[in-house]
């Protein structure tokens, strides 16, 4: 008997199709299983090397950044495709549990191409991060507080530049009334009556007086403490720092690292006060105890940017000086009683160097005085922890017209009124003065000298893209038409930030 054996042909073209297709559904699960498997591995890299952030910075300043010292932004996905391969090793137990087959991935590549330094668009990635360190360390009312005692003025002072300028004038003035006094003493010898000068006018001054007032008056006391070195006037009991820095190489003055990465965000007026108060917690000054960097007046050196303590304290007491002072020069011009005494004064030492006519621009020199002397009374009370209010109130008048002599130095002490600013807020003042990227560069510049590294090579964002193949699987037993199908090739990308919200 014979059997036909065309059915069983066709059973088995049949059969064998049915397992191309279970195959080929099989390797196309797989496939989505590869991508979910490259995505997994890819986060896990991301988040590896985000963990291995400077240590530094984040111990002592509260900021996440990636050292990328050694081989740049390359050097970060390297690092990466290190953590990916080492995915790859296949441990004892995966192998008997079968499981290393059929979702192993092979990373062919990681690049990083978009990648931020701290110091990219003048410091604003770690501004930014000061911010976030700033408002998670501290109460939101902390910034109220500060944006209300910050904008406490309710007069304008006389401006630094019309102060030099009279002060200018007054070592003018003074020079004036010297040639004057001489060109007299020169006459009367001529004539021979400087004795009858004296006793013809009753209301004169005495010889005695006109050699005090011609010796030892405001004018020639604010001129005499203008040439002393001004830290030993107002700190007269109180060594000054001598601390500098040992390498300066300072970030506003050095060739940048920059980055390639694309970001733009505006920072309005309440960042910029969140980064006053994040200096504020983190870098000393002269009213409060060093934190250990490398100077002990780290605020000073942000608003003057010198290589020595001393030298920035200085910079910054002068600049305290003229702002004081020009607060107490208008306070004085409306306050009658005062301005009676200094014309009384100014008449007598007119009168006494013989050009009474010059009384009046005498007194205002005089007033320009009293306001210096109590000038450094402020500067003194800051430097010991009291508290100033922006605008002079006679509450917290502290000199007296006769104190203007001799070797006066200013009084010490708190004042009886302790409402108002302090030393340091007075200083956060002068730094909103100040250019905001110089600002935060001469942050990072005590930074880099205390965790001895370089900002513009710590990374804050990074954009990666990886290549990830791997061999089919289930296609090989695809035996149907050409079989030519060597793999598969994925490409995924990531971005990696340290800051919230930001990470996919």
């Amino acid at each position: 008997m014979r059997v036909k054996a065309g059915l069983t042909v066709f059973l088995a073209l049949l059969i064998g199709m049915m397992i191309a297709v279970v195959f080929g559904f099989l390797e196309a699960a797989r496939v989505s299983g590869l991508k979910a498997n490259a995505e997994m591995q890819t986060m896990q890299a991301a988040d590896s090397l985000l963990s291995e952030y400077q240590p530094g910075l984040w111990k002592d300043y509260d900021v996440l950044f990636w050292d990328a010292s050694e081989n740049g932004a390359d050097g970060a996905a390297l690092r990466q495709k290190q953590f990916l391969d080492q995915n790859r090793i296949i441990t004892e137990e995966k192998r008997m549990r079968l499981e290393y087959p059929f979702l192993e991935l092979d990373c062919s590549r990681v690049a990083a191409d978009g990648y931020e330094y701290a110091t990219d668009r003048g410091g604003e990635p770690f501004r930014e991060q000061a911010v976030i360190a700033a408002k998670e360390g501290l109460a939101e009312s902390a910034v109220k507080e500060l944006s209300d005692a910050l904008i406490q003025k309710e007069e304008e002072p006389v401006q630094e530049e019309t102060l030099e300028q009279m002060e200018m004038e007054a070592g003018e003035l003074d020079q004036k009334l010297e040639a004057g006094a001489k060109n007299e003493e020169e006459g009367s010898e001529a004539s021979g009556d400087s004795e009858a000068s004296e006793t013809d006018a009753p209301e004169a001054l005495s010889l005695q007086q006109k050699h005090a007032l011609k010796k030892d008056n405001p004018i020639k006391w604010m001129i005499r403490m203008k040439k002393e070195g001004i830290l030993a006037v107002v700190m007269p009991d109180r060594s000054v720092s001598e601390k500098e820095m040992e390498h300066p190489d300072q970030i506003e003055k050095r060739a940048l690292q920059a980055g390639n990465y694309i970001h733009v965000k505006q920072s309005g007026k309440a960042d910029d006060l969140w980064y006053l108060l994040y200096l504020q917690q983190h870098f000393s000054d002269a009213s409060r105890e060093s934190l250990g960097g490398v100077f002990d007046y780290e605020m000073e050196y942000l608003i003057a940017g010198k290589a020595k303590d001393a030298d920035n304290l200085k910079s910054v007491i002068n600049r305290l000086l003229l702002m004081r002072e020009g607060v107490n020069y208008v306070y004085l011009l409306h306050d009658a009683g005062k301005n009676n005494e200094a014309l009384l004064l100014a008449t007598a030492i007119a009168s006494a160097f013989g050009q009474p006519e010059l009384a009046e621009p005498v007194k205002h020199v005089i007033l320009l005085a009293w306001a210096y002397a109590e000038s450094i009374s402020d500067v003194r009370v800051l430097l010991d922890g009291g508290k100033l209010l922006p605008v002079k109130t006679k509450a917290q008048w502290r000199t007296d017209l006769s104190d203007l002599s001799g070797t006066y130095r200013g009084e010490e002490g708190n004042p009886e009124n302790s409402r108002g600013l302090t030393y340091t807020q007075y200083l956060q003042l002068l730094l909103l003065a100040e250019k905001k990227d110089k600002v935060t560069y001469r942050t990072m510049d005590l930074i880099e000298q205390r965790e001895e590294i370089r900002m513009d090579q710590m990374i804050s964002r990074m954009k990666c893209s990886y290549l990830f193949e791997a061999p089919p699987l289930f296609w090989r037993f695809v035996t149907i038409g050409d079989n030519t199908f060597r793999g598969f090739a994925y490409q995924t990308e990531r971005t990696l930030s340290y800051f919230p919200g930001e990470q996919n």
